[in-house]
């Protein structure tokens, strides 16, 4: 008894430990310092890291991890110790966020003094968080991050630029054509639609098996009215043998894998498919 009670905490500890995901890898080292910049991906499950080199359009360093905790003080310590290229200065830092907790205002409403007040009635008062706004050319996003969160990442890396994922989507133009875009990440996933130049559809959802992405895909089409002609795209962390795959090919007619980039990688990465080095070079195309 005396050793279980000593073992179940030690397995405790260790099962909310960062996971190093595979996709990671570092190369141009000879790049001169003042010339990269570092981008910071953070999400429920999830924190990523890329140095890159926005004049080339190039990435030298790509680190993911995955934790089931919030990101803390020792946690991000304990990544840049085995990450030594995280601990230099760069040109510029940026931090996307990917919090669900987010609300869209048109700009008409979002006065000053009015947002705590707004959100407040939107999502209900939320408690030990940090509120941050990113702005296009009608509308106001406001989002709330953690407020452990944000001191840890705002002490690591000073002076950094903070922006929401969906921020980043709306600032591009939204296509013509019918399209649902599905971005996986571990066990998330980022669903957004377009068409006729508007963005219809914003969701960040969890999913536990490949029927619940199913269905938010195609409630998606349904609700928009999209047809059978819809170009559905996944990236991400999803493979073309994956069960995921294999049930959305059955019943979407136009299933595409997107494996266009913009930002080159080092040829040592040639086992990470190019839909899966999208979850970095979406965002870069958008802050660089």
């Amino acid at each position: 008894m005396i050793y279980l009670c000593l073992i179940i905490p030690i397995l405790q500890r260790l099962k909310n430990q960062p996971v190093l995901h595979p996709v990671y890898f570092f190369n141009k080292r000879s790049s001169a310092s003042d010339a990269l910049h570092l981008l910071v991906q953070h999400g429920f499950e999830f924190c990523s890291f890329s140095v890159y080199d926005s004049n080339n359009k190039e990435v030298n360093a790509w680190a993911m991890y995955e934790s089931k905790t919030p990101l803390t003080e020792s946690l991000v310590k304990d990544i840049t110790a085995k990450q030594e290229w995280l601990v230099q200065s760069f040109q510029s830092v940026t931090i996307v966020d990917y919090t669900p907790q987010n609300t869209w205002i048109p700009e008409s409403f979002a006065k000053e003094g009015t947002e705590t007040a707004l959100l407040d009635l939107i999502t209900g008062s939320r408690a030990q968080t940090v509120t941050l706004k990113d702005s296009t050319d009608n509308a106001v996003n406001f989002y709330h991050v953690d407020a452990a969160v944000y001191a840890v990442l705002n002490h690591q890396f000073a002076n950094a630029q903070w922006m929401h994922h969906e921020t980043l989507v709306m600032k591009r133009p939204a296509a013509e054509e019918a399209v649902i875009t599905v971005e996986i990440w571990f066990h998330s996933i980022v669903l957004f639609a377009e068409h006729k130049g508007e963005w219809l559809l914003l969701q960040h959802r969890l999913y536990q098996t490949p029927q619940d992405v199913l269905y938010y895909v195609l409630n998606c089409k349904q609700q928009w009215n999209m047809g059978d002609e819809v170009i559905v795209r996944l990236q991400g962390m999803v493979e073309q043998q994956s069960a995921l795959y294999q049930l959305l090919h059955q019943y979407i007619l136009n299933l595409k894998i997107n494996s266009e980039l913009v930002f080159t990688y080092p040829g040592n990465t040639s086992d990470i498919p190019n839909h899966t080095k999208q979850l970095v070079d979406r965002i870069l195309t958008c802050v660089s």
